[in-house]
């Protein structure tokens, strides 16, 4: 009895038989799982951007009069692209 559909040298053969597409579509799902798993689990944190790491006045610090020159240390050279630094008291206003 000849296999319907099959190639020759695979006429017979115990996996020659048509696979159902509900299991091709579980293994699909499966391999885009473990895929997913792989390149998720190996990604790594970027690094790109520099970090605060000192401030003068610090972070949180009172102050009874607006400070005479705010000093900010980074991890870092900065790019000069045009950034801002804003300065608030404790409701929001702007001491700039």
């Amino acid at each position: 009895m000849a296999s319907r559909g099959v190639p020759g040298p695979l006429r017979g053969w115990p996996l020659s038989r048509a696979v159902p597409g509900w299991t091709r579509l579980a293994a699909a799902a499966v391999a885009g799982t473990v895929l997913a798993g792989v390149l998720l689990g190996s990604a790594q944190p970027a690094h790109a951007h520099d970090q605060l790491v000192d401030s003068s006045p610090a972070a949180g610090e009172s102050l009874q009069a607006p400070p005479d020159e705010v000093v900010l240390r980074f991890s870092g050279d900065l790019i000069e692209l045009g950034g801002a630094i804003l300065v608030t008291d404790a409701v929001d206003r702007s001491w700039t």
